[in-house]
């Protein structure tokens, strides 16, 4: 199989196509992504600063993203329907005089950021599943540009009545909420999704005692970090930037699923203890500058968890792929039944040069780096083949001898 063929195979194993089922498990598998993006919102609810209802983070947002990107498009109508359907349920119940045209923009902003979101992705990513720096940062830009989609609509449903400078306000909150929820929620499922569907392309598996330490290490910073009343007692392990420490440290010893899972529940319990008026950004009497300041650390971390673990592993499989290429040079070397010759160069040579200048360019530069001609055990090796290990001095004298 050539590579696209094979890279294809890896997409269609990560495609949900709920209609090739029956109608029983379509209905299900509707129903379970209904009952997951519902849990989702009440937990973006639940993340909300206390003093002004000002929302941290939106989970919901890298799910439906997610769903959608790994969907056909003729299933798209089918996954939106639930999607506006789980949230009328969930406004209708926590409201107590719920109306279309007050909610009604949320859930469509809502709708608008996976769509757009998904539509880039699928526009810029035709392989998502190979580690590929490029890849992380077209997800970035992805979600960021379904996030500012989405935040034009939503922020003109909280602006009422409407004032530029307060829709300028709810236009950044809705955004960054945004963009922070698929930025936590995205890189977990893509990533446990390539280790479950493709499991022959997913990093090798971590120590379980090193995931359980790094991990206990993570969870328990944040809620140190994060759990301090503003105007209390400091210490140095106070500091955010413990955080990032700890999550480099992962990026290097864990595998990309393993690492994004730690990075996301670091970052929902410290938007938790961050809506509670708790942590290091909780100080700053502006509520608006409190949440700015928590997303946009949050966003560091998520994005420096995920960026670094895909380098690293791309850089891994580089070095893996040079091992065996040069392990499969070194046996076709020795297992060949015909003479084997590298000749290398100790000048480079000009590439505008013509044919008589570049035989002569050999002949004053070119050495025999290698050479390999099996001959019976009784019959001493001749010519080139004796000096095989001399110096660059007398192999760059066998190829001046070869004929004009």
């Amino acid at each position: 199989m050539t590579m696209p063929a094979v890279q294809e195979g890896y997409r269609r194993e990560l495609v949900w196509d709920f209609m090739r089922f029956s109608p029983a498990r379509r209905v299900a598998s509707l129903l379970a992504f209904g009952l997951i993006y519902s849990l989702f919102m009440i937990l973006g609810l639940i993340l909300r600063e206390s003093s002004q209802r000002l929302t941290i983070l939106w989970p919901a947002a890298g799910l439906l993203f997610m769903t959608l990107w790994f969907s056909p498009r003729r299933n798209w109508i089918w996954i939106l329907g639930v999607q506006v359907v789980a949230e009328l349920v969930i406004d209708g119940l926590r409201s107590e005089h719920f109306t279309w045209r007050q909610y009604g923009p949320y859930i469509l902003a809502n709708s608008l950021d996976a769509v757009v979101g998904a539509s880039v992705a699928a526009r810029l990513m035709s392989a998502p599943e190979l580690p590929r720096v490029r890849h992380v940062l077209q997800f970035l830009a992805a979600v960021a540009m379904g996030a500012a989609a989405s935040a034009v609509l939503g922020a003109f449903g909280s602006a009422r009545p409407f004032e530029l400078a307060h829709y300028l306000r709810e236009w950044q909150l809705w955004w960054a909420g945004n963009w922070l929820g698929s930025l936590c929620v995205a890189p977990v499922i893509i990533t446990w999704a390539i280790r479950w569907r493709v499991p022959e392309i997913a990093a090798p598996p971590a120590r379980a005692p090193e995931v359980a330490i790094i991990g206990c290490a993570l969870i328990g910073m944040t809620i140190w970090v994060f759990s301090v009343a503003p105007g209390g007692v400091a210490t140095i392990l106070d500091l955010p930037f413990t955080l990032l420490a700890l999550v480099i440290v992962a990026a290097f010893r864990l595998p990309p699923r393993w690492c994004t899972t730690f990075a996301a529940s670091s970052t929902l319990l410290a938007s938790y203890l961050a809506s509670r008026g708790l942590g290091p950004f909780a100080d700053d009497p502006d509520a608006f500058v409190r949440v700015g300041a928590v997303q946009l650390y949050l966003a560091t971390l998520v994005v420096i968890s995920f960026m670094l673990s895909i380098v690293l592993l791309e850089m891994r499989n580089t070095v893996q792929l040079l091992r065996a290429s040069g392990e499969r040079y070194h046996n076709l070397v020795e297992q060949s039944s015909e003479a084997v010759w590298r000749i290398e160069l100790s000048l480079p040579m000009a590439p505008g040069l013509a044919i008589a200048g570049q035989i002569e360019w050999l002949r004053q530069y070119a050495y025999v780096a290698e050479c390999k001609l099996d001959l019976p055990a009784s019959q001493p090796p001749a010519g080139p083949c004796r000096r095989r290990c001399a110096p660059v001095a007398r192999r760059r004298a066998l190829v001046r001898d070869l004929p004009r």
